[in-house]
């Protein structure tokens, strides 16, 4: 799966949840009126700015993952494929992974840690 994969291996038990648990997906946006969302949008629980910009800054600091490119692949990828791309992220999100995939994800969740507490 590639960028998509590197993807949902970053996101958090909960957010994996989220895209198993999923009904309807879109494409070419977050969230459609009928509250149908792509991949991006399920596993941030929706369009809420707060929650997308947070997740983009998460993903992107530690995994470097940009997600307008991922919202980018999943569009071209959905448009092909459809439900068998679905059925390929819900067993990739449903799939334990390694918690850590490189030195540089190290380094960032050690340094997080190591910040002394605001009193």
């Amino acid at each position: 799966m590639g960028m998509l994969g590197r993807y949902i291996d970053g996101l958090t038990a909960e957010q994996k949840d989220r895209v198993i648990e999923a009904q309807g997906w879109t494409r070419g946006q977050v969230e459609d009126r009928k509250g149908n969302r792509c991949l991006v949008g399920h596993a941030v629980g929706g369009a809420r700015v707060d929650n997308l910009v947070t997740h983009h800054i998460w993903m992107n600091e530690v995994w470097g993952i940009n997600i307008g490119k991922i919202g980018e692949r999943f569009d071209d990828l959905h448009w092909r494929f459809d439900q068998r791309l679905i059925h390929a992220i819900k067993l990739r999100a449903g799939k334990p992974q390694p918690v850590l995939q490189s030195q540089r994800q190290q380094y960032i969740l050690q340094s997080s840690h190591n910040t002394p507490a605001e009193v």
